[in-house]
């Protein structure tokens, strides 16, 4: 019996969404097709119907789990949350400790610039549309891009500095001021007193 026409485009999310979870949890190295396929319940055999090299993949999973939550962000921000709510939410212990969807940005911050340019491609590709959502989100006109770059770094550098941290309050302490400054830029921006 042939499986239905869906049936790739199940498996290779499946696929995607168990490296998502692997390679931002351990990075590119210490993550193997092996792993990834059985993590997803699948053999290792079906990994070449879906891509060619683990590369591949990794730029492939980077899109996939950004994607995933610039998803999220959308539906919130439809369901009248704030463009401060959602900062707020990026910036807090749950995101930096793996409990919430984890953002490709900050979780393989350091792990990019030893990859391939098909990789780092990706992930530049995810700081742009990171760029143009902090641009657009919740105003009929554009933010100012020298605010947006200045929040997109509080925020990536935040959650990654405070993954690498081993102190809870300091941590803590990180992530309340990259969000004090991040809510400080948004109200200082022109075009944000305007929504």
């Amino acid at each position: 019996m042939p499986y239905p026409h869906t049936h790739k485009a199940k498996t290779q999310e499946r696929i995607l969404a168990s490296a998502a979870q692997l390679f931002t949890s351990r990075g590119y190295d210490q993550v193997s097709i092996d792993q990834i396929m059985e993590h997803a319940g699948l053999t290792r055999g079906a990994f070449y119907h879906h891509f060619p090299d683990k590369s591949s993949l990794y730029a492939a999973a980077l899109q996939y789990t950004s994607r995933e939550r610039f998803n999220y962000y959308a539906q919130e921000l439809k369901n009248g949350a704030s463009i401060d709510h959602l900062i707020e939410g990026y910036l807090n212990q749950e995101h930096v400790q793996q409990k919430t969807t984890p953002c490709a940005l900050a979780f393989l911050i350091s792990d990019i610039n030893q990859r391939d340019i098909q990789v780092r491609e990706a992930y530049t590709q995810v700081y742009k549309n990171l760029l143009q959502g902090l641009q657009h989100t919740g105003t009929a006109e554009k933010r100012e891009r020298l605010t947006c770059l200045a929040i997109s770094v509080l925020m990536i550098g935040g959650v990654a500095l405070g993954r690498a941290l081993n102190d809870d309050s300091i941590t803590e302490e990180l992530l309340g001021a990259c969000r004090t400054m991040s809510l400080q830029l948004l109200t200082r921006d022109p075009i944000a007193n305007q929504s």
